[in-house]
């Protein structure tokens, strides 16, 4: 018997998956208390290493750059950018300790939309994005977000709103209205 991530292993007739043996559990709480000294501030692990009866990390805390920051540098949000969205705007800088997402030299980015799908692929709530008075800014930048023409209600990032229409050949029109009043 071997010890794979589920999540990365082919699916087989007959496989069985087991995620509650000794070893899992000793494996699991080891993992939680290294995330819970990378990233002490993050919520989402600290209640994971709760529930595991994890209330401190053994291991030094990072004193580095990730000290305040949730970031875990799994990589989903520089994956989803890349490959589900297809713009590439944001990849993981650094090493060790300091690994984390970001723009090229941290500046913003002109391949970025806006879209926030990184942001909403994070489990761990690390990426800002914050929408006032129709304005969405994330990684350094403001991005102007189009209105419904029904209710008024910001929905959608012009720079998004061009990408797809130079991408797909939608019409403009298309998003003069939200997804409740199409």
């Amino acid at each position: 018997m071997r010890l794979v991530t589920a999540c990365n292993y082919p699916v087989r007739e007959g496989l069985e998956v087991r995620t509650d043996t000794p070893l899992v559990r000793r494996i699991r709480r080891g993992v939680l208390e290294l995330l819970l000294a990378r990233v002490p501030d993050s919520e989402v692990i600290r209640e994971m290493a709760a529930a595991e009866g994890i209330t401190e990390a053994r291991y030094r805390k990072d004193e580095g750059e990730n000290e305040r920051y949730k970031c875990i540098a799994c990589a989903l949000c520089t994956n989803v950018c890349a490959e589900v969205v297809g713009v590439h705007a944001i990849a993981m800088v650094g090493r060790g300790a300091d690994k984390k997402p970001a723009t090229p030299y941290d500046k913003p980015s002109d391949a970025c939309i806006g879209c926030g799908a990184c942001a909403y692929a994070c489990p761990t709530g690390a990426i800002s994005l914050k929408e006032r008075d129709g304005v969405r800014r994330i990684w350094h930048k403001d991005f102007k977000m189009v209105r419904c023409s029904v209710c008024g209600t910001p929905y959608i990032p012009e720079a998004q709103v061009d990408w797809i229409v130079r991408k797909t050949g939608k019409d403009r029109s298309f998003f003069d209205k939200c997804p409740d009043h199409r």
